[in-house]
């Protein structure tokens, strides 16, 4: 992608932020469909560059809006999500102190990170006893040893190597103000409309007392018993366990969380899920509208089975939905971490809740 070459892939409105609690990036831009190459902006791709502070950012294209105009948005993730879905097992205090790197490998194995540069040269003994996800016990673990990490990427002739780099604190001025390798943000914008400022209504006052009349109170409309349609969703989830998670996967031998839960609606022909485009979180949720039209909001109180539930893993910024999953009942929900699993509502930060129109 170059706009300074005719025959290149041009690109405008683009917008790169990154949370200032991790560092995850998340990319957006438009492209025109002047050129062929334009089939090469889809969902799945990958996308690489060095930013401002010369580090290889690598990211994935996750949602690719393509209304049939002339141009495409395109929005991005960082691979670091992987870190996000995936969760970190109980590691017990060693029997003698131990550098940093021993505790990061025990979690990184498996996951196509390693570490990079390393700043930190001390010993400490820690337990890490809580369930975590992967990103939560590596920055647990930064904060112990007083060190900061930012990601980065190598690009080799068998891939994309991935690293997570230890720095200690950068304190400048007053203490405990620190500035990071590389957290420079611009144009960070929310949209907000009327669903983030009322939240409910409440009728006071007793009935209106007086003459009576003889009509008949409007029978409330009977709703259609879905509760099959709904159990074929969830027979749909459950047979889907086990399985691993990969970044923009759809399925079946493979998901991430989107992705999953499309795939579940779709295969039980559910009539108010979108059937085409490839819903997100940002897509359902709030981010563009694509598919918002598709789903009723509902409150906490009224959640059910086979209900959609919307969180905020943290690698964002605060309130984004940017995982999603399906409720069982019960407190449980279903969701494709890694890999995708049976987890309690109660563990996770929740945006939201959604009904798919008609359910």
């Amino acid at each position: 992608m170059d706009n300074s070459v005719d025959d290149g892939l041009h690109y405008y409105a683009d917008r790169l932020s990154t949370s200032l609690a991790n560092g995850v990036y998340i990319l957006e831009f438009k492209s025109p469909k002047n050129t062929p190459k334009h089939q090469f902006l889809k969902e799945g791709n990958y996308i690489t560059f060095l930013n401002n502070q010369n580090v290889r950012v690598f990211m994935n294209m996750r949602n690719v809006e393509d209304s049939g105009g002339n141009e495409k948005t395109v929005y991005c993730e960082d691979a670091a999500i992987i870190l996000v879905n995936s969760f970190a097992e109980i590691q017990e205090k060693p029997k003698a102190p131990q550098n940093i790197d021993y505790y990061l490998n025990f979690v990184l194995k498996d996951t196509g990170f390693s570490i990079g540069q390393n700043e930190c040269n001390i010993k400490e003994s820690f337990e890490f006893t809580t369930q975590q996800t992967i990103l939560e016990r590596v920055r647990e673990i930064l904060s112990k040893f007083s060190c900061q990490f930012y990601f980065s990427a190598e690009l080799t002739g068998t891939g994309p190597r991935f690293f997570i780099n230890i720095v200690k604190n950068r304190l400048e001025g007053e203490p405990g103000f620190y500035v990071t390798s590389d957290n420079f943000v611009n144009r960070i914008d929310r949209k907000v409309n009327i669903d983030h400022i009322v939240t409910r209504c409440i009728v006071r006052g007793a009935e209106k007392k007086g003459s009576t009349n003889n009509q008949q109170a409007p029978q409330e409309e009977k709703k259609p018993d879905n509760s099959s349609l709904i159990e074929k969703v969830m027979k749909i989830a459950t047979d889907q366990l086990g399985k691993p998670y990969v970044w923009g996967a759809n399925g079946p031998n493979s998901f991430d969380c989107s992705g999953f839960v499309s795939y579940c609606f779709r295969q039980a022909n559910v009539p108010g899920y979108p059937k085409t485009g490839r819903p997100t979180t940002n897509s359902m949720w709030d981010r563009g509208g694509a598919h918002t039209s598709y789903f009723d909001r509902i409150t906490a109180s009224e959640i059910r089975r086979g209900d959609i539930v919307m969180m905020d893993t943290g690698y964002t910024y605060p309130g984004d939905a940017n995982h999603v999953g399906i409720y069982m009942g019960d407190g449980k929900i279903i969701h494709a971490g890694d890999p995708v699993q049976i987890g309690n509502l109660s563990r996770y930060n929740k945006v939201g809740y959604l009904r798919v129109k008609g359910l």
